[in-house]
């Protein structure tokens, strides 16, 4: 590609790359002591194009009776018994190999991937009980990790957008914090649980909250956070999910399920088949 111009024959101004975040958790429960959040970094051009492209034609490996309104779900598509799809109709390592070539996406694009988690933390903020702290703590740690990969890594200017599930939840904990992450007096003030990644950089403006029924790359980012989280809990078969999501490459130490991190973040991205792992945060 040349370079590009204004109409007056000047160069083009604000000729610089822009990525979009969509940042989402994995299945969990109100009972659960440990949240996982996935955020995607996907780069607005090309590689938007490819993995839209790659994640539409998987839906052909759907049973048609399935198809309209289908959403990649890991806790609808790993349940044996009792769920939404039919066992004779759709056999479960059919779905379980569906799953593994969505989240086997990131590594053929490389398009980096981060994840946050928690575990039984408390976070002092007005009006969050103790399970929905921890959904929080893990969202900031893989917003502030996807902030932090675009500025080690893009063009000094490069900025993002973060996009996240549309529920009235999400947007009165979530959206609420997330602007106060980009201040160093509200960061200073949640104290050690948070990333000293922040506060934010390069993710601007207010997060666009989108339907995750709509979003499919909303829907991989919640699947590779359940497979992170699987892993962790020790769940059957994840292995072959691990796998694919890590690009065949070997399990890094971050992943250990002795882990004693409370919590923290990593970024998986591939650069020439390599994968970095940085440490985790623990506070």
């Amino acid at each position: 590609m040349g370079a590009r111009f204004a109409l007056g024959g000047g160069p083009l101004p604000g000729f610089e790359i822009m990525r979009l975040i969509y940042a989402g958790g994995s299945d969990t429960t109100t009972n659960d002591s440990l949240s996982v959040v996935c955020g995607i970094v996907v780069g607005t051009d090309q590689q938007w194009l490819a993995l839209e492209d790659d994640i539409a034609a998987l839906r052909q490996y759907i049973p048609v009776p399935y198809r309209p309104n289908f959403v990649f779900r890991a806790c609808d598509l790993l349940k044996t018994d009792g769920g939404k799809f039919d066992h004779e109709t759709w056999p479960k390592e059919d779905r379980i190999r569906l799953l593994a070539q969505l989240v086997a996406l990131p590594a053929k694009h490389q398009v980096p991937v981060a994840f946050g988690w928690c575990k039984n933390v408390h976070l002092d903020v007005p009006g969050a009980d103790s399970t929905p702290a921890i959904h929080l703590a893990a969202y900031a740690h893989a917003v502030a990790a996807c902030d932090s990969f675009i500025a080690r890594t893009g063009p000094v200017k490069e900025i993002a957008l973060l996009l996240l599930e549309d529920t009235q939840d999400m947007k009165e904990t979530v959206g609420r914090m997330y602007e106060g992450l980009k201040r160093h007096d509200f960061v200073k003030s949640l104290g050690g649980t948070i990333s000293k990644d922040l506060p934010l950089r390069r993710i601007k403006d207010a997060a666009n909250f989108v339907s995750s029924d709509r979003a499919p790359f909303l829907q991989l980012a919640m699947v590779c956070g359940s497979v992170i989280r699987h892993h962790w809990i020790g769940a059957p078969e994840n292995e072959s999910l691990l796998g694919a999501l890590l690009g065949g490459g070997p399990v890094p130490a971050e992943l250990s399920r002795s882990t004693e991190a409370t919590a923290g973040s990593m970024c998986l991205h591939w650069r020439v088949s390599t994968i970095e792992h940085p440490q985790p945060e623990t506070p």
